[in-house]
């Protein structure tokens, strides 16, 4: 299964000493290292007007999907949205098989 995950930096994180800041992020630049390399983070951008990013995920489920991101050394400050991606083309030929089926019982 594919998720984005649109993650964003609490007010708190810039609260924190310089050191500590830095600390966190480079955890969370390891974290992502890791999973680029094993190939379930498939991209990741910045977004900067919210202060964050948007990832795809490769995850065999929602819960492990979950649950990796409280393996992120950044997730104490951070907020996540996190939505269940769906091909695009095959959802519509689906639509479209469902509407062609519903025409022929008119």
């Amino acid at each position: 299964m594919k998720f984005l995950i649109i993650s964003k930096m609490k007010d708190v994180f810039a609260l924190l000493p310089v050191e500590q800041q830095k600390q966190v992020i480079e955890g969370m630049i390891d974290f992502v290292d890791k999973y680029r390399k094993e190939g379930s983070c498939k991209e990741i951008y910045n977004i900067s007007s919210i202060k964050g990013s948007a990832s795809i995920w490769e995850m065999e489920s929602a819960e492990r999907a979950a649950t990796l991101l409280l393996e992120n050394p950044g997730s104490p400050y951070q907020d996540y949205e996190m939505f269940i991606l769906s091909n695009f083309d095959t959802l519509i030929r689906e639509q479209k098989k469902k509407y062609d089926r519903q025409l022929i019982f008119k």
